[in-house]
């Protein structure tokens, strides 16, 4: 099944949400209109991989794994929501855990991807040697944002070669799943076979 960017977005809130989201609050922190969600709601939910009770909407088991299926379709092998504490301001961020994955585009863009989609600001990181480096000058995260580096290690079970994007936030998880949208969707046009 073909899925766009806003149903993605919707399939990642829901995943990270881990429990009942209701339509208004998909609206809200994914900035798509209340109308667009009750479309992407009922088209998910006709597929089995969205459930709607008095209390909200949720995955299915069925949503689960074909957001997992979907994800690891760009070699994506896990997404974590976290708190990001090295920054007050950048509360909220969202990782996602990349292997066998090769960036040919130009990290900046990757990152410009992420801000444009709607988060405040992104990382990209690479495992080398066991340590967490910020392309393209190869600074070790730890010299920057030592609790984010010591949680993305907790987080992941992490190799060399590994990229982790994280895209953060001030004002709540939708803007890092836009974020986060905005990487995959910069991946894609680099290529097309994902």
């Amino acid at each position: 099944m073909n899925i766009g960017s806003s149903e993605l977005k919707v399939l990642i809130f829901l995943y990270i949400s881990k429990g009942y989201v209701s339509r208004k609050t998909l609206s809200q922190e994914l900035g798509l209109g209340e109308g667009v969600v009750r479309r992407i709601l009922e088209f998910l939910k006709n597929r089995g991989i969205v459930n709607t009770i008095r209390s909200g909407n949720y995955l299915t088991e069925l949503g689960k794994t074909f957001l997992e299926n979907y994800l690891a379709s760009y070699k994506i092998t896990a997404l974590k929501n976290f708190r990001l504490e090295d920054y007050e301001d950048y509360r909220f961020a969202l990782a996602a855990h990349g292997r066998e994955l090769v960036l040919e585009k130009n990290v900046v863009e990757i990152r410009d991807c992420s801000v444009k989609s709607g988060s405040d600001g992104a990382l990209i990181i690479v495992v080398e040697n066991n340590r967490l480096l910020l392309p393209p000058g190869n600074e070790k995260l730890n010299d920057y944002l030592p609790r984010t580096s010591e949680k993305i290690l907790q987080m992941f079970d992490l190799k060399n070669g590994d990229i982790v994007f994280v895209s953060f936030s001030r004002n709540g998880f939708g803007a890092c799943v836009r974020g986060i949208v905005g990487i995959l969707d910069c991946i894609r046009e680099l290529n097309p076979f994902f």
